[in-house]
């Protein structure tokens, strides 16, 4: 069978899937949270969580067909179902309110909610390590990565810092490196505006893991910059000599501030 073939094969029958799980047909597993009821396949759920499986499986009230998830809102815990599905999950964000002022460092109107959608992605990434499902894990990973590189307002930026450092799992360290990042691209950017420098300043006065995770960056990884063999879609430690990649090794890397030149934040 051409890979076309399977393709087209394999998303049929998550199409199909998903179609019966909605419907309710052959559902063995209830999934409660907050109320809410999720009626799922076990062959589905189990087989991409291990953590559900063993209770599923083992002599807990799981194994007769009902499994409680607490301390998550319905919507993470509905993403969750949704990826198991599908293998994506959307993010539950509203557009700000037209009528919202426009205030120097606030959000524009009309805009979507993205320190909501962060939020999100950070809680889905919290429930993939809780119930070890590595593929959640990676995806809410890059998205956060994602929607952070793109937000360019610094104060709607720092708000939800705090929300990542709050994690307390060893996986969350791959998203405390994403903030440190991001947070060197901005300052990178000359001249250095007001606001930024006093959102930095807030965020390492009020979060003291954060002010050292950005100081070992800066002793570990000096000079950070794009290559243009490795790709602008992430950061590399670049040698003062000739501007080499340390990565990759060649010469021409640009440091940051020079490639930011123009951005605003």
């Amino acid at each position: 069978m051409m890979q076309s073939q399977l393709n087209t094969y394999y998303n049929d029958l998550c199409k199909q899937m998903l179609s019966a799980q909605h419907r309710g047909e052959f559902c063995d597993l209830d999934i409660v949270c907050n109320g809410h009821t999720i009626s799922v396949h076990k062959v589905i759920i189990c087989l991409q969580s291990p953590v559900i499986k063993a209770a599923c499986t083992g002599s807990f009230a799981e194994s007769c067909g009902r499994y409680e998830i607490k301390d998550c809102s319905y919507e993470t815990v509905q993403g969750m179902v949704d990826y198991l599905y599908t293998g994506n999950y959307d993010t539950y964000t509203k557009e700000l309110p037209k009528e919202q002022s426009e205030e120097p460092g606030e959000i524009v109107p009309g805009q979507r909610d993205v320190f909501s959608e962060l939020i999100q992605h950070v809680k889905m990434f919290s429930l993939a390590d809780k119930y070890l499902i590595d593929g959640l894990l990676e995806l809410s990973r890059t998205k956060f990565k994602k929607t952070v590189r793109n937000e360019r307002d610094t104060c709607a930026f720092s708000q939800f810092v705090a929300e990542v450092y709050d994690l307390q799992f060893e996986s969350s360290k791959e998203l405390r490196d994403i903030v440190v990042e991001s947070v060197r691209e901005r300052v990178a950017v000359t001249p250095l505006k007001p606001s930024v420098q006093e959102a930095v300043d807030g965020l390492i006065d009020e979060i003291p893991e954060f002010a050292g995770d950005l100081a070992r960056s800066y002793l570990r990884r000096p000079i950070l910059g794009h290559c243009t063999t490795c790709g602008t879609h992430k950061l590399v430690s670049i040698s003062t000599l000739q501007c080499r990649c340390a990565e990759c090794g060649k010469g021409g890397a640009t440091p940051l501030g020079s490639w930011y030149e123009g951005k605003s934040y």
